[in-house]
């Protein structure tokens, strides 16, 4: 019979197959929507098991209001420093 891991690997995969091919959504949806803790990770994990690399998207903070200690425009996160982005 197959682990526990063997079989929660099998079912992300599956479900990077799905969202990768089904939908339009972004690296990062995709990741958080899974639970990876980053797209860094992510990435790694579908190298490492599809072969293929993943297009890397800048992060843009969506916090920024929400966090009292934000840097603002110096951040790299910043929306002032990258245009807006939909989902």
């Amino acid at each position: 019979g197959k682990t526990a891991n063997e079989w929660i690997t099998e079912h992300v995969l599956e479900d990077i197959r799905f969202y990768l091919k089904q939908t339009d959504y972004s690296i990062k949806q995709i990741c958080d929507q899974l639970g990876f803790p980053n797209t860094s990770f992510c990435g790694k994990y579908v190298k490492e098991h599809f072969g293929i690399e993943m297009e890397k998207q800048d992060v843009i903070c969506r916090y920024s209001s929400q966090n009292n200690q934000c840097i603002g425009k110096r951040c790299p996160f910043s929306r002032a420093n990258h245009p807006p982005v939909t989902f």
